[in-house]
């Protein structure tokens, strides 16, 4: 008897399940901010923002892999601007197979889709994207991950920006008995528009290498410190723009991708372990952009003599409480972030604070 493919599949997925363990996971988070500058630029425009997410995984376990099948689903509610609410949904599935019992690789595909409110549509986007990648352990704590992502990103309402993204990566983990952790790794990314054009100023690709630096320290029994510093650079360059009534709309300013930009940028973390159920941080960052051909230009829209450069310092606290005395998997946050960006380009030279209280269940 010859067997079609969807009868192949049914077989296979009841031989797994009857060798095999499942279990069902289940998080919702809730919250809430206030941002005085929801737009990030100098008009300071303000509003509150209420986001709510819900994911949902299944995991089917052998004795040598582990079949993960997920979703992720994010809804963010402005009150004041409505239009640019919006819905972000995620459904994947990846296997990890154990090599020795002890090294996981990976295998995964998902499909992401972003939905906006009227106004904001052409902003709507969605996104496939295949990966694998290996971890292998030197050390209990030691370890070389190395691996490749696929992407497919289509904007329905701006194609010409549409694009696939092909990204190499490696990782290296070293621990130390001076309770010291250094991570460093590497990225280099390919980012190929779906459509080729043959026209003046216009780039059909883009490539870029990345850098990551991070160093984690005890600083005693509950204190701990990491700083980090990264760098990434753009060996390709060029941008696609969109032009009416003589103003050219750029891609940078559009959709604001990591290849719109080089740079640099670094900070610090320290955390403190204030009771067992609570954990108090604060962090400061810096972070440098170079729009290597986005023009700056004033605030009437005449360009500048130089290309757009930001420099934006942040700060902040967050407050972290485990409420499980109230029920088990509860979690409860407060924060408050502060973002100064100074920029050649005064539309993009702006002060932004943020205010959140959150609660996270998990299971």
């Amino acid at each position: 008897m010859k067997l079609n493919f969807y009868q192949l599949i049914t077989i296979w997925f009841i031989l797994l399940f009857n060798q095999s363990y499942s279990q069902f996971g289940f998080y919702t988070d809730v919250s809430s901010y206030y941002d005085d500058n929801i737009f990030n630029n100098y008009l300071a425009e303000s509003d509150f923002i209420h986001s709510f997410s819900l994911g949902t995984e299944f995991d089917v376990e052998t004795e040598v892999d582990n079949l993960n099948l997920y979703y992720d689903g994010n809804f963010t509610f402005y009150n004041e601007n409505s239009s640019k609410s919006s819905g972000v949904h995620k459904a994947g599935i990846v296997n990890t197979y154990f090599v020795n019992d002890e090294n996981p690789l990976n295998i995964g595909v998902n499909y992401s889709l972003k939905k906006y409110g009227d106004n904001y549509n052409i902003y709507d986007w969605n996104s496939f994207s295949a990966y694998a990648n290996y971890r292998h352990y030197t050390s209990e704590n030691d370890f070389i991950l190395a691996g490749y992502i696929f992407s497919r990103i289509r904007y329905q309402n701006l194609e010409i920006f549409s694009y696939n993204e092909h990204k190499g990566l490696i990782k290296f983990q070293l621990a130390f008995e001076t309770k010291t952790t250094l991570l460093l790794s590497g990225e280099a990314g390919y980012k190929d528009y779906i459509q080729q054009l043959d026209q003046s100023g216009f780039t059909n690709s883009i490539w870029q290498i990345s850098s990551f630096l991070r160093i984690a320290q005890a600083l005693g029994e509950n204190t701990g410190m990491s700083m980090f510093a990264g760098a990434s650079k753009n060996f390709k360059e060029g941008t696609r723009y969109l032009s009416s009534n003589d103003y050219y709309y750029f891609e940078e300013e559009l959709l604001n991708d990591q290849y719109s930009s080089d740079g640099f940028e670094g900070g610090i973390k320290i955390t403190q372990l204030v009771s067992p159920v609570l954990i108090l941080s604060g962090s400061a960052n810096y972070a440098q952009r170079k729009y290597t051909n986005l023009p700056a230009a004033d605030l009437e829209g005449n360009p500048l003599n130089d290309f757009r450069t930001d420099n934006r310092f942040s700060y902040g606290v967050k407050l972290e409480v485990s409420m499980g005395f109230i029920l088990t998997g509860l979690f409860g946050n407060v924060s408050w972030n502060n973002i100064h960006n100074n920029s050649n380009d005064p539309y993009y030279d702006y002060n932004n604070q943020v205010y959140a209280a959150g609660i996270e269940f998990g299971f």
